[in-house]
Formats: structure tokens, C-alpha cells, sequence
């Protein structure tokens, strides 16, 4: 059997969208998986130990100039890459006119997707053949997961295991170098991540800085290591660490895989929603997220060890998923304006922190 699964973005949300890789392996041993992705994402899809082929498209350097004659003369080459196979099934887990375009291209017995009515756009259902109705409410790594399980008529249970990257020999090095560094003194490991792809789903750099405080306070048995995905992060993690009573560890940006090999040997993850808690959830690691413009109840890993922060919105806004004004808020005061002791008093009762605890 020959599958292709076509999810550009975001690094969340293939993240999310990676169980059903093992999912197709565990059903059809032997098969072939191949993946589209877009550039930006690519070394994740490529460090899968289970994916087979990575076929890259450059979405950025087509947004640029996407009528261009080299913009069409690329789009032939990326047409041909995919037409290179034949697959018996084509699954579209983005669901937006990208995708469904790239579906469209592919050679398939059939091509799979979310219903009408769970689309992201609705013109990318004109490339599937078969649509798979999947709850609205669903956790949204569940709902991949559903959609292939939907298609097979699959009433099986499955859980999937912790996710682990490949390395190449240099992050075996880099990750030795990294082990020795932070894990020869005994203490526990706890990872915070400062970043998120959208301001709006941030906690003010006030409010962390005092529960990160109060938290390094109460866990002495526990050394805090900042991770961040870029220099604004790093800076604000360097920051934040200045401020902080007890010894921190700041780590300059990792590549994905290396990253992830660090935090299956962490006791837990502290993040906003963000790809950091997500890959952390994929590395069955405990942890904890704050969510305001996102529902936790979509999108908070679900694992046993995933606890949550929701903030609610001033203004009597509601949704589903993800509030309408997640990139337009001027205030994001779903989370800007929470009080900093209800912030801590959310992270005190959560299991995997308060274990740490020491009088």
C-alpha cells in the first residue's frame, strides 16, 4: 500500500497530525508513506523515522510571485514529484485551497478529507472523493487521527507511542554535549517556552517571570531550562532568566530533532500554544499550557500528564476552536489580564509541578 498525506503547516499542527504516520504503519506494515510539506516545516517531516519520503514545496517563494513564469516552471516540478507514485489513498489533513490543489495533482485510486463542513476552505473539497465526517469538538490530534480511521472503518482502539526524531551523527554529539551539561547534576529538568506563533496567545513577560520565580522557589530540586524557537524568544527568555532567584539554563535555538531529543529526557514542559507543547505532548511528556484565543479543550496535548490554563474572553466572545479575533485583538486580554495569582494557583495544582515541591 502507498499512502500520501498532505499537510503544509504549521509545525503545531503536524505535530498534531504525525499519529496518523504510525497509525497507517501498525495497520499496513509494509507500506509506503510519503508526505507534503511545506519548506519552512520540512526537516520535522524529514527526521520521522517512519516517513518515507519528504516531498518540500517552497509556499513562501510562491506567495511572493505565484503567477511568475518560474512560479509556474516550480509548480510543474512539484506536480511531477507527485505524480512520480500512484498511491491508493491521498489524505488531505489541511483542508484549505493549498492542499487541495496539491491533492488534485496527485495520482490516486482515492483522495480523502475532512467534510464539507469541517473545512478550513471550503474549495479544497472539490479534490477529495471521499469525505469523513469528523466531530467539530474533537481534540484536533484526535480529529486527524479520525478522519483516517473514519476512512477505514476502523473501530480498533489505538494509542500511540512517544514520538521520537532521528538524529544526524552531529546532533548525536551536540545531544551528548547537552545531556552532560544539564542532567549531571540530579535535578530535574523543567522546560518553559516563551514563544507562540501569534502575540495573542502569550503570556505578558511580567507574569512569567513571577511564576517561573515562584515556581524555582518552591522546586529547588528542579533547574528550569528556557527553549525558544527564535532570537525574539531567546531574548526573551534571557530576560525572564535574569529576573529568575535560583539557577536557570537558557538554550540558544536547537534544530527540531535535537530539541525533541531534549525534552523526552525532561520532567515536564511549561509553553504556551505553541509548537513547544505540542512537540512535547508528541514526546508523551508532561505538561502545562495556557490558552486564551485557543480552546485547551481543541488543543492541549491528550495525554494523562496535559493540564491547562483558560483564559476567557472580556468581551463575550465565544467560538469552537479558535477565537475570530486570535490575529486582531489589540488587547489579547484573555491572558494579558488574568491576575498573576490565579495564573500560579492553576500551575500549583497541577500534579506533575506540585510533586516537586519542597518545604
Amino acid at each position: 500500500m502507498k499512502f500520501l498525506i498532505v499537510k503544509l503547516s504549521a509545525l503545531g499542527d503536524i505535530v498534531q497530525s504525525l499519529p496518523t504516520v504510525e497509525y497507517l504503519k501498525k495497520r499496513f506494515k509494509n507500506c509506503h508513506i510519503s508526505w507534503v510539506v511545506d519548506k519552512r516545516c520540512a526537516s520535522l517531516v524529514k527526521s520521522h523515522p517512519l516517513i518515507d519520503k519528504a516531498i518540500i514545496i517552497d509556499l513562501k517563494a510562491l506567495k511572493k510571485q505565484p503567477f511568475s513564469l518560474n512560479s509556474l516552471s516550480y509548480l510543474k516540478e512539484i506536480k511531477k514529484e507527485i505524480q512520480e507514485i500512484c498511491y491508493d489513498c491521498v489524505f488531505d489533513l489541511q483542508g484549505n485551497i493549498k492542499s487541495g490543489f496539491l491533492t488534485y495533482f496527485a495520482k490516486a485510486k482515492d483522495k480523502a478529507g475532512f467534510s464539507w463542513e469541517s473545512l478550513a476552505e471550503w474549495p479544497s473539497g472539490l479534490a477529495t472523493t471521499t469525505k469523513v465526517k469528523v466531530p467539530k469538538k474533537l481534540n484536533a490530534k484526535l480529529s486527524y487521527l479520525e478522519l483516517l480511521r473514519g476512512y477505514f472503518q476502523d473501530k480498533e482502539p489505538f494509542e500511540e507511542g512517544a514520538l521520537k526524531l532521528k538524529l544526524s551523527d552531529d546532533e548525536e554529539k551536540k545531544l551528548k554535549a547537552l545531556v552532560d551539561q544539564l542532567f549531571s547534576s540530579g535535578k530535574k529538568i523543567i522546560f518553559v517556552c516563551v514563544g507562540s506563533a501569534w502575540p495573542n496567545k502569550k503570556l505578558p513577560e511580567s507574569s512569567l517571570t513571577y511564576l517561573i520565580n515562584t515556581l524555582s522557589e518552591q522546586c529547588k530540586n528542579c533547574l528550569f531550562v528556557f527553549g525558544s524557537g527564535n532570537d525574539e524568544e531567546f531574548e526573551e527568555s534571557y530576560r525572564i532568566s535574569k529576573q529568575i532567584s535560583q539557577e536557570t539554563f537558557v538554550l540558544e535555538k536547537l534544530s527540531i530533532p535535537l530539541f525533541q531529543h531534549c525534552l523526552l529526557r525532561s520532567s515536564g514542559v511549561i509553553a504556551m500554544d505553541s509548537f513547544a507543547l505540542h512537540l512535547a505532548g508528541a514526546s508523551k511528556k508532561p505538561t502545562f499550557g495556557f490558552f486564551g484565543a485557543s480552546l485547551g479543550e481543541i488543543y492541549a496535548p491528550p495525554i494523562n500528564d496535559s493540564a491547562y490554563f483558560q483564559g476567557e474572553c472580556p468581551y463575550g466572545i465565544t467560538f469552537v476552536k479558535r477565537c475570530p479575533k486570535l490575529r486582531t485583538c489589540k488587547t489579547g486580554a484573555c491572558l494579558r489580564e488574568v491576575p498573576k495569582t490565579i495564573l500560579l494557583e492553576s500551575l500549583q495544582k497541577t500534579h506533575w509541578i506540585s510533586e516537586n515541591f519542597k518545604p
